[in-house]
């Protein structure tokens, strides 16, 4: 439910406000092709516990902002590794208040940034071994400098996409030289579980 009417842009861009709709009729999530937000999301408490919880999401303390992972995505991915089976029911819905305040290129650069933490923090996660590293930080430099050759020749029509998809990327390449750098965090995003992390 926006607070004003939305502008144009937000429609290139449902994820990131948590628009969905998957249709008028019941049916399993085809995941990783789809998936459900948390904001209007249940789960049953055993099968919550037998796949080990939540992986760690946002934080408003910025001292764990490295540390963010990637929430109800990260626990569909785990239960789509069980017999376990999730649904769509178009008859569960809310509202999701969306303020003026998020309908600004500023907070759409910004949430590109932090969808570019927790899809690294997926990406290494599902990546075991030493090549991925060296994989990740390669990719994120070559699409950095793809976007900006995109800029200097003027291929790139868009300014919003551009400063979007250039945003995520600076931060794809800041997790994964994180990673290279401190060990930690690579063993972080590893974990089985995280009950007693923050």
């Amino acid at each position: 439910k926006f607070t004003v009417t939305p502008p144009e842009w937000v429609k290139d861009h449902p994820g990131y406000f948590s628009l969905l709709d998957l249709g008028d009729t019941e049916r399993e999530i085809l995941f990783p092709q789809e998936t459900l937000f948390g904001c209007n999301f249940c789960i049953r408490k055993n099968v919550l516990m037998e796949v080990g919880g939540f992986n760690p999401d946002g934080f408003s303390n910025l001292e764990y902002y490295w540390q963010r992972g990637d929430g109800e995505t990260g626990l569909q991915r785990k239960i789509a590794q069980t017999p376990w089976r999730m649904l769509y029911n178009p008859s569960a819905w809310l509202f999701h208040q969306i303020p003026q305040t998020r309908l600004t290129h500023d907070f759409l650069i910004r949430r590109a940034q932090t969808q570019a933490v927790s899809d690294s923090f997926t990406y290494y996660r599902t990546h075991p071994g030493l090549f991925p590293l060296a994989k990740g930080l390669g990719l994120s430099i070559l699409m950095n400098f793809k976007y900006l050759f995109n800029r200097i020749t003027r291929s790139e029509n868009d300014d919003l996409q551009s400063a979007v998809r250039k945003r995520y990327w600076a931060y794809r390449q800041s997790y994964a030289w994180k990673v290279l750098t401190t060990p930690a965090l690579l063993f972080y995003t590893r974990l089985d579980t995280y009950w007693d992390k923050p």
